[in-house]
């Protein structure tokens, strides 16, 4: 691979490895990840983990060969369409910047208050959702789940590496959920091929009560997400404060206590 062009894609906004795994996909038509890994020198895990992230920017698909995924390249106006989605968010960030950097500042100027990052659109929520799994230690998750809306928002590929990841770190789940037909078989449609003691364990409220419109996890030990899954609007939260995430523990603690099995 000619490696002055892929300087060029790095400038599009690829991270180093992203710009290698593309431009051999763009150079070969495509190919299985045992290839790609071989070929770009880089192990399978990582190379998996890249073409997620190709997948989930439009740059790249899946399709199945011969019971195996295969991963090729999309048309090339799909990277121009990211190139363009790039240069918009760039322009809202320094829109907001300007606008709030006077409350910014005035709100890290005190170093305990909490910190809190906000993401807007389909390909930052997933990567936010994807920080529950990207710590280095077993944890407990909680949440007030929307199961039905996670399972139609997150790509597959995505949701199996979730899944996967909770699995290889050792995180069990615990979740509240409404009485929504599809909250009782959740577990076995998605969790099939998974240590049971991975499997989230869920109580229910009735969903005329508690429709939960949204979804928010305590995760790691000082953070909490809220997520929003509206493929026309979504967007997330994650607030980091310890104080935030054992009052929203304990907020679940009672619930749970309170709820149906």
């Amino acid at each position: 691979m000619d490696s002055k062009i892929i300087d060029k894609i790095k400038k599009l906004g690829l991270s180093d490895k992203e710009a290698v795994v593309y431009a051999y996909l763009l150079s070969s038509s495509g190919a299985y990840p045992s290839k790609i890994a071989s070929d770009t020198k880089n192990n399978r895990s990582t190379v998996y983990k890249i073409l997620m992230s190709l997948s989930v920017k439009g740059l790249a698909n899946e399709v199945e060969r011969g019971k195996k995924i295969f991963y090729q390249p999309e048309p090339l106006s799909k990277l121009e369409r990211y190139v363009q989605y790039q240069v918009e968010r760039a322009e809202d960030a320094r829109n907001t910047v300007t606008k709030i950097l006077p409350e910014l500042e005035s709100m890290f100027s005190n170093a305990e208050n909490p910190r809190v990052s906000f993401y807007k659109g389909k390909e930052q929520v997933v990567q936010a959702y994807l920080r529950h799994v990207q710590v280095d230690k077993p944890y407990k998750m909680t949440a007030f789940a929307n199961v039905q809306n996670l399972k139609k928002f997150l790509p597959d590929r995505v949701f199996s590496f979730y899944k996967k990841e909770k699995e290889r770190i050792g995180i069990t789940a615990r979740g509240i959920t409404s009485s929504h037909e599809y909250s009782y078989q959740f577990q076995k449609d998605t969790h099939s091929g998974i240590k049971k003691s991975i499997w989230p364990e869920l109580r229910f409220i009735p969903e005329d009560i508690f429709p939960f419109p949204a979804e928010m996890t305590m995760f790691d030990d000082n953070k909490v997400s809220i997520v929003k899954f509206d493929e026309e609007n979504p967007i997330a939260i994650i607030i980091e404060d310890k104080m935030v995430h054992d009052m929203m523990n304990m907020l679940f603690e009672y619930i749970w206590n309170h709820s149906k099995i």
